[in-house]
């Protein structure tokens, strides 16, 4: 089972009794996390050991920008032992690379990008990253599962596109 979680949800009852809650009491094996706002060293605390079952992985900007940022996805360990590559970019990407028998491979790309008020290069910048990595997952025929927050609307997206 895949889920999202909204950040706001980790801090509005103790850590031990959400985030831990949902995961064992639905049974879910991949969980997404967007904007934990949290510094690396506090990441590395919290998460160490979710629990027994399950395993954290996190990407953030430096300690210094990380307000607003941060995304992350929690493994199950079952399916953690399939997880052969884990690729991450300037704080907002992280990418989970799975095999399977019968070869079925599978990426997982969790994204938090900044909102779209921000500059439209730096906007850019991750959009370009995420096609590469679709890209390279189409090329090795990879399954692909896209989660997470652009922080884009479509339509604007499109027009700047026709733009040039």
């Amino acid at each position: 089972m895949l889920e999202a979680i909204v950040p706001a949800f980790l801090y509005k009852k103790p850590i031990s009794s959400g985030v831990f809650y949902l995961l064992e009491k639905k049974r879910i094996n991949i969980l997404d996390i967007s904007k934990t706002s949290l510094k690396n060293s506090e990441v590395k605390f919290i998460y160490k050991n979710i629990t027994n079952d399950y395993i954290f992985y996190f990407t953030n900007l430096k300690d210094e920008d990380y307000v607003g940022s941060g995304t992350g996805i929690i493994v199950s360990r079952s399916l953690d032992a399939h997880i052969f590559n884990i690729m991450e970019y300037k704080g907002r990407i992280i990418t989970l690379d799975f095999q399977f028998k019968g070869h079925l491979k599978i990426r997982i790309i969790q994204c938090y990008l900044p909102a779209s008020s921000h500059v439209i290069s730096i906007q850019n910048d991750y959009m370009n990253e995420i096609k590469r990595l679709l890209d390279e997952a189409k090329r090795k025929n990879y399954e692909i599962i896209m989660m997470g927050d652009l922080n884009n609307h479509y339509d604007s997206f499109l027009k700047r596109k026709q733009k040039g």
